[in-house]
């Protein structure tokens, strides 16, 4: 092992408890590896520390002052007391100091309209002090409420400025909304320009509500209003919405079995992060119109009629409601009666990608055991059935091949056919937050997406130019001698013929047909060329389209010719629109397709 490899080793006492760590520890983490666990308000794993609050502060010996463990780091030899008499009178006081201005019990700290589940830090330090009565007065000020949006209510009285909302919003979500505002005991947070939330440009992502300790920022309750007393459970859950697949857990009501909260999960595909959608996007379950008994179709209205259901004020009208058992096998009496007269041919089924494997699985099996058919599908016909045909024919799988947390390990990052904020906006966190690192973003499109406000280099090329443009910047990649010689040799057949056909898209070529002024096309083949790693998102802008398999065998090629796969901080990543679009695929929902 080369000396630049060796982790050097750091040995510490912690409470008489000898620790080792690896240098650069804080004295935080130190403390969580020997099991210790101190007090935080402003401190958050996820975030950068910024020892605001000093509710970590421990003793160590020698030193002149208390230290913040969340910023200090292990030395060789410390010896460190997290719980002296020094340790115990500042935490106390601070608590004391901080629970002198926030609401009093009888006024909810943040959530007027009723309890989600949401913790309270700093309540729970005062329980823990046992602290009820402060003995400092609270001084002669009201920052007021701001109710304006519509999902998260913000009570500046309860705010103790830790500045985690605004590290979450800056340094998770990368949308820099929040601010500081004010002077002396009227500092609160802002945000934009001092503007009321609702009115500002926030995306209510809830980032900013999830990482406040205090009652500060709330949700407001989307179903129905609980008290603090009423039985609530934890449900593990993925997100219902797009192709993220983001890990959710659900806060329930079990006595009338209703979502109440929806939080982040710790997990490889968001770190805990999510959107509007994902945050809150769940009252739809308790919708009125959701159908919750099964309906059969009255003999009045059946069989159908060329005019439909027009004539009636209500639709379901012509419904009346029926047992399990009795729609279950009207409808298997139907399908099988049409099998025995026209064939199996005659039905087709379609799936869902919102469904799970399980239930996907057995639909197809229905389809093609029972039905006799192959006539199954889903909504990959008309998303990304371009993209896994060419990935399947150039790499042997249709699958993404990275996670979108690697964009924090690659050096490029190019998205094309993809308006990525709006539609994986999880996603998008990811590489907005790589493009601040340092990430050379390339974003690609013929209109300009949001993602373009944060890309080094954005090209809008004509309609219908994919293929051109992206054998532009393979033309110069060869050209220039950027692409991974080794890898072509061990890894890819046919380099000669791709040689071949991008020889004739010469800068000035690709220029004419897409309309993007050459000297673009040479800096962003480099930009992705040299950089050291490189991974390519794509929408649905490309797959969607007339030459839609050409334009994903252009982008395989492209990471192919420059070794971008099979490695982190590299690969090819399709951005499907629905939550499980890969698993239905995987397990037969499509007609060319069998289980596996």
């Amino acid at each position: 092992m080369s000396e630049a490899t060796v982790t050097q080793m750091l040995t510490l006492t912690i409470d008489g408890e000898t620790v080792e760590v690896p240098a650069g520890t804080t004295l935080y983490d130190a403390a969580v590896r020997a099991g210790t666990e101190l007090p935080v308000l402003c401190h958050d794993p996820k975030l950068d520390p910024v020892a605001v609050c000093r509710m970590c502060v421990v003793e160590v010996e020698g030193a002149r002052v208390l230290q913040a463990a969340c910023i200090r780091q292990a030395e060789e030899g410390m010896v460190v007391h997290t719980q002296s008499d020094k340790v115990k009178r500042s935490r106390r006081t601070l608590v004391e100091l901080l629970m002198s201005d926030y609401p009093k019990p009888a006024e909810p700290a943040g959530n007027g309209h009723g309890y989600t589940g949401k913790p309270d830090l700093l309540l729970e330090l005062a329980q823990q002090e046992g602290i009820t009565a402060p003995r400092f007065p609270a001084r002669p000020f009201d920052n007021g409420h701001d109710v304006s949006s519509q999902v998260i209510e913000v009570n500046h009285n309860a705010c103790i400025l830790c500045d985690r909302c605004i590290r979450a919003c800056d340094d998770v979500q990368n949308n820099e909304v929040i601010g500081h505002g004010g002077k002396g005991y009227l500092s609160r947070i802002v945000f934009d320009h001092d503007q009321p939330m609702g009115e500002s440009t926030c995306v209510s992502c809830g980032e900013c509500m999830a990482a406040c300790p205090t009652g500060a920022l709330t949700d407001k309750p989307l179903t129905l209003t609980v008290l603090k007393e009423t039985p609530l459970k934890k449900v593990d859950s993925l997100c219902p919405y797009c192709g993220v697949g983001c890990s959710i857990t659900y806060t329930v009501d079990t006595e009338k079995n209703t979502i109440v909260r929806v939080a982040g999960r710790e997990s490889p595909v968001n770190h805990g992060r999510l959107c509007v959608k994902g945050r809150y996007g769940f009252d739809y379950t308790h919708h009125q119109e959701r159908i919750t008994v099964p309906l059969i179709r009255k003999p009045a209205y059946y069989p159908k009629s060329v005019e439909g259901l027009s004539g009636l004020a209500d639709p379901r009208e012509a419904f009346r409601e029926a047992t399990w058992d009795e729609a279950l096998d009207m409808a298997a009496q139907r399908f099988m009666a049409i099998k025995q007269q026209f064939g199996g041919s005659a039905l087709a089924g379609f799936g869902s990608a919102k469904c799970s494997n399980e239930d996907n699985y057995l639909f197809q099996k229905l389809i093609r055991a029972v039905f006799g058919t192959n006539n199954v599908d889903h909504c990959t016909r008309l998303c990304h059935a371009s993209s896994v045909a060419a990935l399947m024919e150039q790499i042997g799988g249709g699958s993404v091949s990275n996670p979108f947390s690697d964009c924090l390990e690659t050096g490029a990052i190019l998205i094309i056919g993809s308006n990525t904020t709006h539609n994986h906006p999880v996603a998008a966190t990811f590489m907005k937050q790589a493009a601040k690192n340092g990430v050379k973003l390339i974003v690609a499109d013929p209109r300009r997406p949001e993602m373009a406000d944060h890309a080094d280099y954005y090209i809008r090329f004509n309609p219908g130019t994919d293929v051109a443009f992206l054998s532009g910047l393979m033309h110069v990649i060869i050209r220039d001698e950027l692409y991974d010689a080794a890898f072509i040799e061990e890894r890819t057949e046919d380099f000669d013929r791709l040689r071949e056909t991008v020889q004739a898209y010469t800068p000035q070529v690709a220029s004419r047909l897409t309309g993007v002024p050459e000297h673009l096309i040479v800096d962003v083949a480099h930009a992705y060329g040299e950089a050291d790693g490189a991974m390519i998102f794509w929408g649905m802008g490309i797959s969607q389209h007339t030459t839609g398999t050409d334009n994903a065998r252009c982008l395989i090629n492209l990471a192919l010719l420059t070794g971008n796969i099979g490695r982190p901080g590299t690969g090819l990543h399709p951005l499907r629109g629905q939550n499980n679009v890969q698993g239905a695929s995987d397990v037969g929902l499509i007609p060319m397709v069998y289980t596996g």
